[in-house]
């Protein structure tokens, strides 16, 4: 009996200590979840904290590791992926269709667009920018910009900084009247300059523009223009001279092509030969006097209202008479020279030098005898006529002549007679397989023209043709 007791005491004793032990051991080790957890489920906990938080991503990390940043951009829940890299958690997304009761939606696109941010006033209009961001244009829609301007006064090289950070720009130059004025070259230096020469001095103002029109600046080439695609620069022939507004001033032209002083531009019409004579014709024209200079040309009528020493060249019925024009003193001719011998008024030259009343045998100078009339001409005191020429020319149009044919023009040739002796001046730039001659008619000189080839010829329109009547005084 006594003996059952004690054992059954120890028995307790030893449950007790095991209990105690038991206590101790629990109160001491921690539970091992990948080994000794079992399908745990937190959903009725008061709070869970299932991931590591952390104010930045750690460098590093194990595959399957969770954190959360907590602070800062990059705030998040992210995952250590098999590569031992960090990467973000999926984010929530909403396809557009989606969005509905939403004021900021607007219009039937398939895309979100985001503004690129930047100051908006209203009324402005929106562009693209390098992102494919919407930005301000930062100019009312529709009204264009003036991206560059600068006023200049008497320059003749402008350096335009412009900095629009583009070489796709035009630019345009104005006189203080508002005119156009052509520059001679615009040279795009650089995306922010561009040099504009001129050949004299200007003032006004020139604009760089290179918004197309389209409000606010931009980089962007032209689409298209003269026939040309993409970043389109000025080349010559671009403008012909009507799609030109304004007109050309004498200060325009460069001093260099210029010769005198003359305040206004002279035209010269018709054909002209080396040295020459120039003279005006009844439009106001020059045009080629047709003989060279100082030679005269056809027959000339003596002055009036002329000076005391003055000489004057008269036609009259027997023929042209030198003498004095007014005053004391009356010319001979000597050796080429002319010289003035005393006589009155009315008084000729003899053949002897003296002077005396004019009538009977007139003389043009020393060594000349005859009264100038057709039985008695102008001829030289030691024997032979003296010949005399008139000069006529025109320019005239024949138009294509065919093979084997002649064609007829005439000159006017006023006191002209049929049969008298012609010296023919035709053109030396005529064309191959043409003879020409020339006669006179009734105050008229005919040029006749025949091509003895086969084939047409076209002869040039307005060209001179000249010839010479000559005659015995």
């Amino acid at each position: 009996m006594q003996e059952g007791k004690r054992v059954r005491k120890q028995a307790v004793m030893a449950a007790w200590a095991t209990l105690i032990c038991a206590g101790a051991m629990w109160g001491q080790s921690k539970i091992h979840l990948p080994t000794q957890g079992r399908e745990a489920d937190f959903s009725a906990y008061p709070r869970t904290k299932p991931a590591r938080a952390v104010a930045a991503l750690p460098v590093s990390c194990t595959p399957g590791e969770a954190v959360v940043v907590t602070a800062g951009p990059a705030a998040g829940i992210y995952v250590c992926h098999e590569g031992g890299a960090w990467v973000a958690a999926a984010p929530h997304g909403h396809q557009l269709s989606e969005v509905s009761g939403v004021s900021g939606k607007q219009g039937t696109g398939t895309l979100l667009q985001a503004f690129g941010g930047g100051a908006v006033q209203a009324g402005d209009c929106a562009q693209f920018d390098e992102s494919g961001n919407l930005v301000s244009a930062n100019a009312p829609c529709g009204t264009g910009a003036e991206n560059f301007s600068l006023d200049f006064t008497s320059a003749t090289v402008l350096n335009l900084d412009h900095n629009l950070g583009t070489q796709s720009v035009l630019v345009g130059c104005s006189d203080p009247a508002g005119q156009a004025v052509i520059p001679d070259s615009v040279r795009v230096v650089d995306a922010n300059r561009v040099t504009v020469s001129f050949l004299v001095a200007q003032s006004g103002r020139c604009v760089v523009n290179a918004t197309g029109g389209g409000g606010g600046s931009s980089s962007g080439a032209v689409n298209s223009v003269f026939g040309r695609t993409g970043a389109v620069t000025a080349q010559a022939g671009d403008y012909s001279f009507s799609q030109i507004a304004g007109q050309l001033a004498l200060s325009q032209i460069a001093p260099a092509a210029l010769q005198g002083n003359g305040s206004k531009i002279q035209l010269f019409s018709g054909a002209a030969v080396a040295n020459d004579c120039a003279k005006f014709d009844a439009s106001g024209n020059l045009v080629s006097a047709g003989a060279a200079c100082g030679t005269g040309n056809g027959d000339v009528s003596g002055p009036s209202g002329s000076v005391d020493g003055e000489v004057a060249l008269f036609q009259g019925t027997s023929g042209k008479i030198l003498k004095r024009a007014s005053g004391s003193g009356v010319v001979r001719l000597s050796n080429g020279v002319l010289g003035f011998v005393s006589g009155a008024a009315s008084d000729c030259i003899r053949a002897d030098g003296t002077s005396g009343p004019c009538g009977g045998t007139i003389y043009f100078g020393a060594g000349l005898d005859g009264t100038g009339t057709a039985a008695d001409p102008v001829r030289l005191a030691s024997g032979g006529s003296v010949a005399s020429q008139t000069f006529y020319s025109a320019s005239l149009t024949f138009g294509t002549l065919p093979g084997q044919s002649c064609a007829e023009q005439s000159i006017p040739a006023a006191g002209a007679t049929p049969g008298e002796a012609v010296a023919a001046g035709l053109p030396p730039a005529l064309p191959a397989g043409l003879v020409g001659t020339v006669y006179s008619g009734a105050d008229v000189l005919v040029v006749r023209l025949c091509n003895v080839t086969g084939t047409p010829v076209d002869i040039p329109a307005d060209t001179s043709f000249s010839a010479r009547i000559v005659r015995g005084f």
